[in-house]
């Protein structure tokens, strides 16, 4: 048995270290026969070099990938916070409420290392890189969505502002995947209006605040 478990740890181990590469095949796709494919091809070579059997390892591989992908959740979008001709859809302003609204349950503005905690979830931690405006939320142990990051990031147009949301990760269980896919583009959206909602309401304000100057 010593002999069978060190075969199929190779090729375990030799799919898990070729994971990035294999990711590249259909990306973007939950399950993919391809990347299956793939790491079959991979476990199979690595236990016939190891000198077991290569459908023992094949299967191994197979099946390590697609419980990989199954576990893996990845979302990606962008939303747009204002139009640059509003009086106070400035940089500064998108920048300074992104950082107001990019954590569930946030509490003050995120500064770089800020500890985060959402009640019955977890905690994360902040990182903030105000020269690119763009901070990662990334996860802690005993966080239920671990392990993963958020980055959000400001894209800077002549006509708009917007905030683009990147999270990828694996989760620890197959419960917790679901719900993180269900509620994975529940909060962003959600505080990319909070976002939205400060910008114009400040631009209502200054509208207000000329008319009574004038």
């Amino acid at each position: 048995q010593g002999g069978k478990f060190g075969h199929g740890f190779a090729a375990a181990g030799f799919t898990q270290a070729l994971s990035p590469a294999i990711g590249k095949i259909a990306k973007g796709q939950r399950f993919s026969p391809g990347r299956i494919v793939a790491a079959a091809i991979v476990g199979g070579t690595a236990s016939k070099l190891s000198g077991g059997k290569f459908a023992n390892g094949a299967m191994t591989g197979a099946f390590s990938r697609a419980f990989n992908d199954a576990l893996h959740h990845e979302y990606d979008f962008t939303t747009e916070i204002c139009q640059r001709s509003t009086d106070s859809c400035t940089v500064g302003n998108v920048w300074d409420s992104t950082k107001r609204n990019s954590v569930p349950q946030q509490e003050g503005i995120l500064t770089d290392g800020k500890i985060s905690s959402i009640r019955g979830i977890g905690d994360v931690v902040t990182h903030v890189d105000d020269a690119n405006y763009t901070l990662v939320n990334e996860t802690l142990p005993g966080h239920e969505f671990e392990y993963g990051t958020v980055t959000r990031s400001l894209i800077i147009t002549d006509q708009t502002i917007s905030v683009h949301t990147y999270g990828v990760g694996i989760n620890t269980s197959t419960w917790a995947h679901y719900i993180n896919e269900a509620s994975a583009y529940y909060f962003p959206l959600v505080l990319d209006n909070q976002i939205r909602n400060n910008i114009y309401v400040d631009s209502s304000q200054f509208q207000k605040d000329m008319a009574m100057i004038h």
